[in-house]
């Protein structure tokens, strides 16, 4: 019998390309399937924002600004409807349109309506599809409408947006985040901007009036306080006039209770303390130097209200919403137990609650709502809590009584940890491949 090894090598040599050929494939697939779901799980937690350009606006009492409504990273929008505010002596609405969001070539059918209280200082507006088709709903960037103000006079004063939605075709609606805008036309204001909670959404704005350089605006929600340092030639007198958000930060029963500290001193008595409906404004006179002053008040918007907290968590960011009359401590996720807690506070005895709202696509009882779990402390108390929820968040109830209290939230499904090890075992596979077809080249060889 005559072995012809150059054909067998040959066919050998054939099968070795296959398994190569192959070999490869499966890897490029195995990468490509990673960095696909890994892209598609990093984009879908990213919430769409309406928010107003220009943030910040600045005009002379007779003239006209105008402002946009703008939405980013929606999905799938077939209306939407959003309330503006203001503050009604200092500006006056004198136009508002209908943006291109909806119907960004002009061949959809529409309805645009709105109401508005020029006394109060709001706006309402809605627009939706009219009759088209729920694929015509739109989505990506855009601007949903155009606001032109008349300015009366000379302050400052928020534009706040509330009570907004993201509507599908269906009775859903789409979670969202806020960014409103802020109007200062006052001579000589350094503006300050405050994100209480570092998700890059700026919460509030205020401004100051002063003949020393004035740093940065700190808030301190634990303290009740925001600090700052004023800088001027040594021995100088200097002054700071200063507007806070009451939104963030007062003393609703009486204004005398603020405490305003410079460096270590109380200095409360030399200072001149005004308040309308939307700032307080505090005088402090003082002699320059470097010197580091303290406003505390009373209440701060995190007691009470409802509180954005923002999370990160490997390669996921998300947020949690808590509105509650408690005090609410930051809120903690935990992957392995398929949880999130926090803590709340209150006067002892009193009734609190809190109701909570949670991306399902980050935790999630999938089969049954009334799977979750939440416990008081280490007390079960999921029958008296209230379960509801839509295509993208469940919000729960929470009643207890107040005193120092820890909440566990509870689910029974929750997003996979993406492991640090994907990549480094696809390396070793590839080079493990190759190792085996050289060696196996050689073999034939």
């Amino acid at each position: 019998m005559v072995i012809d090894y150059n054909q067998k090598n040959i066919k050998l040599g054939r099968s070795m390309t296959r398994i190569a050929r192959a070999l490869c494939m499966v890897i490029f697939a195995l990468t490509l399937l990673y960095t696909l779901t890994s892209s598609v799980k990093c984009q879908f937690v990213v919430l769409p924002k309406i928010y107003i350009t220009p943030r910040i606006n600045n005009a002379s009492t007779g003239t006209y600004f105008t402002i946009n409504l703008n939405v980013t990273n929606a999905h799938e929008v077939y209306a939407w409807d959003v309330y503006i505010s203001w503050n009604p002596p200092l500006l006056e609405v004198n136009k508002f349109i209908e943006g291109s969001f909806l119907n960004p070539y002009g061949n959809y059918s529409t309805y645009f309506y709105y109401r508005k209280n020029e006394a109060e200082g709001w706006l309402y507006m809605y627009c939706g599809l009219q009759g088209e088709p729920f694929y015509h709903a739109a989505s990506g960037n855009g601007t949903l409408a155009s606001v032109k103000f008349l300015v009366q006079g000379v302050g400052e004063c928020a534009l706040d947006l509330y009570n907004s939605y993201l509507r599908h075709y269906g009775p859903y609606d789409m979670a969202h985040n806020r960014e409103g805008g802020y109007f200062n036309n006052k001579l000589g204001a350094q503006i300050y901007e405050i994100d209480y909670n570092g998700d890059t959404i700026i919460d509030f704005y205020g401004s100051s009036i002063s003949n020393s350089t004035v740093d940065v605006v700190n808030f301190n929600p634990t303290d009740k306080s925001i600090n700052f340092t004023v800088t001027g030639p040594d021995g100088t007198n200097g002054y700071c006039n200063i507007s806070i958000s009451r939104k963030m930060l007062d003393c609703p029963t009486n204004i005398t209770d603020w405490k305003i500290f410079l460096g270590d001193i109380d200095v409360t008595s030399s200072c001149i303390l005004t308040r309308d409906v939307y700032y307080t404004y505090i005088y402090i006179p003082y002699s320059h130097s470097i010197q580091t002053i303290t406003l505390r008040g009373t209440w701060d918007l995190v007691v009470g209200g409802t509180i954005k907290h923002h999370i990160i968590w490997d390669i996921y960011e998300f947020d949690i919403f808590t509105t509650s009359n408690s005090t609410v401590g930051a809120v903690y996720f935990n992957q392995p137990m398929k949880s999130i807690n926090f803590t709340v506070t209150g006067i002892t005895d009193t009734t609190g609650f809190s109701n909570v709202t949670m991306p399902r696509n980050i935790l999630d009882c999938l089969d049954d709502i009334e799977q979750w779990q939440i416990l008081l402390g280490s007390t079960d108390i999921s029958s008296s809590c209230t379960k509801t929820r839509n295509d993208t968040h469940t919000f729960i109830y929470i009643p207890y009584t107040h005193s120092t209290q820890t909440i566990t939230v509870r689910g029974k499904w929750v997003i996979p940890e993406i492991p640090e090890t994907t990549m480094a075992t696809l390396l070793i596979m590839v080079i493990s491949g190759l190792a085996v077809i050289v060696a196996l080249k050689k073999k034939v060889s």
